[in-house]
């Protein structure tokens, strides 16, 4: 059997099983399975082109982000973990300076108006349990944030920024930048 036929076979079988999501906006095709059940919607993702930890997909009106790292193909695709993104954060703007006519003196007169920052999907949990030298400590004031790792996250989040998610403030404690295309954010309910 020739070699390319085999793998022009596997491409045809993906593509007649696979939908059609978009990766960072952009159209993939892409098998969708379910992952286990849990707490929260995860699904596998297997797709023929590769893709990035840190990626948004969206399926039809959900959107979900990749939450596994990406090395290589795994049986001639590429295979990882998608969870659905459940909040959305709001980056800082920037304040830019604006003409608001002259003074008395025909001078002009500026004012400063802060424009929206981007908008980011992203997926917070909270941290239940947590281990303290050698006590476990049951924590309801701490949560976990995943955005994806890019430069407007990178340039605007920032340990002690605030940021109230779902009606409470927030205060960034760490930001890991170990995993690959994440930022792994911790919050802690402001004082």
């Amino acid at each position: 059997m020739n070699k390319f036929t085999g793998m022009q076979s596997l491409k045809d079988a993906f593509n007649s099983i696979a939908v059609e999501v978009l990766i960072n906006d952009e159209p993939q095709q892409a098998y969708i399975t379910q992952a286990h059940l849990g707490e929260s919607s995860r699904k596998h993702m297997h797709s023929l082109q590769p893709f990035n930890q840190g990626d948004y997909v969206s399926i039809g009106e959900a959107v979900y982000m990749v939450v596994e790292d990406v090395v290589n193909q795994r049986g001639a695709k590429y295979k990882a973990t998608i969870q659905h993104c459940n909040y959305m954060i709001q980056l800082p703007g920037e304040t830019i300076r604006v003409p608001d006519g002259v003074d008395s003196r025909g001078r002009p007169k500026y004012k400063e108006i802060v424009q929206p920052g981007k908008e980011l999907h992203s997926i917070v949990n909270m941290d239940r349990v947590t281990m303290n030298g050698s006590q476990i400590v049951v924590n309801t004031s701490v949560y976990m944030m995943l955005i994806p790792d890019i430069e407007e996250a990178r340039e605007n989040v920032k340990v002690n920024d605030e940021y109230d998610v779902y009606g409470e403030m927030m205060v960034v404690v760490n930001i890991n930048r170990l995993r690959t295309g994440l930022m792994e954010i911790t919050l802690k309910a402001k004082l």
